[in-house]
């Protein structure tokens, strides 16, 4: 999946406008919605910068847009989990950030890595 239908997977059922103003909001760089609408398009491509910020806003690492397989739309959990997030509050995020770490540190915990021979 290109970097373009990525975007749209982000993209949803916004408008470019929305899209664009909730990137601002979360992310504090502005792209311009006709600039949105060429990158989902194919006829530009964002910079690493700019594909930051959207990945940023998305809650995704900025990996996954050149990885091959499409993790975003690999379950509709995922998608609902994504959207949740979205909504929620700075201090609300900042509590979720510190739970992942805590889950990944248990995690590592549970399953350490192998010592090298």
């Amino acid at each position: 999946m290109s970097i373009h239908q990525k975007i749209n997977l982000i993209k949803k059922d916004m408008t470019y406008m929305d899209l664009s103003d909730a990137i601002y909001t979360k992310t504090g760089l502005s792209i311009h919605y006709t600039t949105l609408q060429k990158y989902t398009s194919g006829k530009r491509t964002p910079s690493l910068k700019t594909l930051k910020a959207i990945a940023d806003y998305a809650g995704l690492p900025i990996s996954w847009f050149y990885e091959e397989h499409d993790s975003i739309n690999s379950s509709d959990a995922f998608s609902r989990l994504l959207d949740a997030i979205r909504s929620l509050s700075t201090e609300s995020l900042r509590e979720l950030s510190g739970f992942v770490v805590y889950l990944k540190t248990k995690e590592e915990k549970k399953n350490p890595p192998a010592a090298d021979a």
